[in-house]
């Protein structure tokens, strides 16, 4: 039941927040 109610969280939207930002930093650093 733990697993579930963490499931709830927001906490996939807020990884893919952070993912998507890795990659445009990562694009940034490709053309630096």
């Amino acid at each position: 039941p733990t697993l579930k109610r963490f499931r709830s969280f927001p906490i996939s939207s807020y990884i893919d927040d952070f993912y998507s930002q890795v990659q445009f930093l990562l694009d940034q650093a490709h053309y630096l």
